[in-house]
């Protein structure tokens, strides 16, 4: 079983109107986005008293607040404290991908390499989606520009400009640089890819992908609120909560947890059910809880998070996970 957790940035045990909730018999009264965390024998757990009060017990369970005393609360499963692993994936801002044809003034060596133009030869640029998120989208375009009498290479470029931004279809956007010296196509919307091919008189022009000079090298980001969206859209649906028509187990909807624009840290909790025979004990499933964490939160504590979970999985449990 997956389970998501969204927490908003207020104090941890936040109770609706103000103050902290006592235990476990104000749940219901926790603020919408507020987090509790209670030991299995339904104590609550702080900073200060974690230490003492998960002595001899075997489980933790969070609860997530609504705002709504009437809503209640939302209360994981139990995670044990034996085998599991946290790991954790830090808020990684996405970066939209830049690709530099020619000399943008910073990369060295770079160049269009456009020789001197004749009148009736082509310039030909084709631009390839390679992203599984276009929709509607013809996946390569060819842009084309005949030169003409008097042409200079930078009026080749300004017309290949032109040609590829006369297309408003396209998930990329194309601008010279550098006075008409280089080209650069940059993603219109993260997450965006592509490639792109050269021929005729600039097919030896210098391409530039490694994030030199005015290129960028894609960042896929990770604790976007995009990301969270669709985890939580794929961990609802187990419970067939989910808007998305075509699955049969649609039995209720709810708003999303998650605040549009938002950095989440994610705590990424595993572990593995038992189930006891009366011949031995076999692995009968791996479980995982998502707690997805304010990014710098300005009120709610991460210290105190990893305090407690310390306490409970052991210290290993703060463990890093660098990129993306």
């Amino acid at each position: 079983m997956n389970e998501l957790i969204v927490v908003k940035d207020v104090l941890l045990n936040r109770k609706i109107g103000g103050g902290l909730i006592s235990g476990i018999n104000e749940i219901n009264l926790l603020d919408a986005g507020a987090l509790a965390i209670f030991s299995d024998k339904n104590e609550m757990l702080t900073a200060a008293n974690v230490a003492a009060t998960l002595i001899n017990k075997k489980a933790i369970y969070f609860v997530l607040g609504s705002g709504d005393s009437k809503l209640g609360s939302k209360i994981s499963q139990p995670v044990t404290r034996i085998g599991t692993n946290v790991e954790y994936k830090y808020y990684i801002a996405p970066v939209k991908e830049v690709i530099l044809l020619g000399n943008d003034g910073v990369v060295s060596g770079a160049n269009m390499n456009i020789t001197t133009p004749v009148a009736g030869t082509f310039a030909y640029l084709r631009i390839e989606s390679t992203s599984d998120v276009d929709v509607n989208f013809i996946r390569a375009e060819r842009y084309t520009y005949e030169v003409k009498v008097g042409d200079t290479a930078a009026l080749i470029v300004a017309g290949l400009v032109a040609a590829a931004n006369a297309n408003t279809s396209s998930v990329y956007t194309v601008a010279s640089i550098n006075t008409n010296q280089g080209i650069t196509i940059t993603a219109n919307s993260f997450g965006q890819t592509f490639t792109v091919g050269l021929d005729g008189i600039i097919s030896a022009a210098t391409v530039t992908i490694d994030g030199s000079g005015a290129s960028t090298v894609i960042e896929f980001g990770s604790g976007t609120s995009t990301e969270v969206s669709a985890l939580e859209l794929e961990f609802n649906s187990e419970d067939g909560n989910t808007s998305r028509l075509w699955l049969a187990n649609q039995y209720w909807k709810k708003p999303s947890d998650v605040v549009i624009g938002n950095k989440y840290d994610l705590a990424n909790i595993q572990w593995h059910q038992k189930h006891s025979t009366p011949i031995k004990t076999l692995e009968a499933t791996d479980k995982q809880i998502i707690v997805a964490l304010p990014n710098a939160p300005a009120t709610f504590s991460m210290s105190t998070w990893h305090t407690i979970i310390a306490e409970a999985f052991g210290t290993a449990s703060a463990d890093a996970e660098p990129g993306s």
